[in-house]
């Protein structure tokens, strides 16, 4: 009976130990399924031409250079087709340790591969993170947004500036009420009309939108695509404009200036801490003017000195720290969405911007 007793002791603690080996072994077979040294990079464009994608891939390209990163790239993924998936799939067959997801839905449209891999660190310009292993980051763009507006509102003469828009959520509504909120800062009986495309990127619809939107008298125009088709069209037209991302080729002076974001020092700081293994002490990166990442491009000839004292006066007041979302801020249906004295917290700025300030208004036809 003793005999037995031991015997089936010392089977128990055979099998325990097994099981201890088993997954001592499993777990480090998965460390070495990736590399940390490798990163993914999926994005809905093309890494050439001008525009959002391009700005974003030399951005991580001379990270993960200066860095010693190996940069796998996944170009026009697009929204809603499954692909995001497929290729999330294949770049960590390939020992990618990170994935940048550069497009706005590619979160929940990946969600249940996102979280069957939680050893895999998954970066997302969507703010809203579902798991552990997803870390939002995004530029404060919406800081040259509010600088632009002001020399959108100290030019206009019809007290109509134009913007094309791609989507209705928090970061294109963002956008578009700090570039209000600079319009409102100097010009305070103009309007900005918003006319939405629904997609990033598509060439006709963003040429009609401007169209739309000069022949109702907007004499200023800016946009918020992956391309500049919009301000090419109203450059061709004779109408002022303000860039988006870089500068299109064969523009006039008529582009007063471009909002622009260096991506490379964003990149640099987000990849340096993945590496160090710090980048999870953060719910999320918003990076912006205080730290050389968002600005505004060179002026053209039709910048008065006067705009440029004004957004130079603006540029020290956000550098010093003061949010563009501060102060008594009205809907454009009358509520009052920031109180005097009170600043709008990171969180609905990123995440609850599904309105729009006093002065905006959307196109009809």
């Amino acid at each position: 009976m003793g005999n037995n007793r031991s015997r089936n002791i010392l089977i128990i603690s055979g099998l325990f130990v097994m099981l201890l080996i088993a997954v001592f072994l499993i777990y480090n077979g998965r460390r070495r399924d990736y590399d940390e040294r490798i990163v993914g990079f999926i994005m809905n464009g093309r890494i050439d031409g001008n525009g959002w994608n391009a700005a974003q891939y030399a951005g991580i390209k001379e990270a993960c250079d200066d860095l010693d990163i190996k940069l796998l790239v996944r170009e026009s993924i697009e929204e809603g087709t499954g692909k995001c998936r497929e290729a999330i799939e294949e770049l960590i067959g390939k020992g990618a340790g990170a994935i940048v997801l550069l497009s706005y839905n590619y979160v929940q449209e990946a969600d249940d591969v996102i979280k069957a891999n939680k050893n895999i660190v998954f970066y997302t310009t969507d703010a809203e993170s579902i798991a552990d292993n997803v870390i939002p980051y995004f530029s404060r763009l919406y800081q040259a947004r509010y600088l632009s507006g002001i020399i959108a509102g100290m030019e206009t003469k019809s007290g109509k500036i134009g913007y094309v828009a791609a989507m209705d959520n928090s970061e294109v509504n963002r956008g578009i009420n700090a570039f209000a909120l600079g319009v409102q800062r100097v010009n305070k009986d103009a309007v900005v009309i918003v006319k939405r495309t629904g997609s990033w990127e598509n060439k006709s619809e963003e040429v009609a939108a401007a169209d739309k939107l000069i022949d109702a008298g907007a004499d200023v125009l800016t946009c918020h695509q992956n391309r500049g088709y919009s301000i090419e069209e109203a450059d061709r037209k004779g109408i002022y404009t303000i860039g988006y991302h870089s500068t299109p080729e064969d523009v006039s002076d008529k582009m007063l200036t471009s909002i622009e974001c260096d991506w490379s020092a964003i990149y640099s700081i987000i990849l340096s801490e993945y590496c160090k293994g710090t980048s999870g002490r953060q719910n999320h990166y918003w990076i912006g003017i205080e730290d050389g990442a968002v600005s505004l491009s060179s002026y053209s000839d039709d910048v008065t000195d006067d705009m440029k004292t004004e957004v130079a006066k603006a540029k020290d007041e956000i550098t010093g720290g003061r949010d563009v979302f501060s102060g008594v801020i009205f809907d454009n249906k009358g509520e009052l969405r920031c109180m005097r004295g009170e600043t709008m917290t990171d969180d609905n700025i990123l995440n609850n911007v599904d309105w729009l300030v006093k002065g905006v208004q959307l196109y009809e036809e």
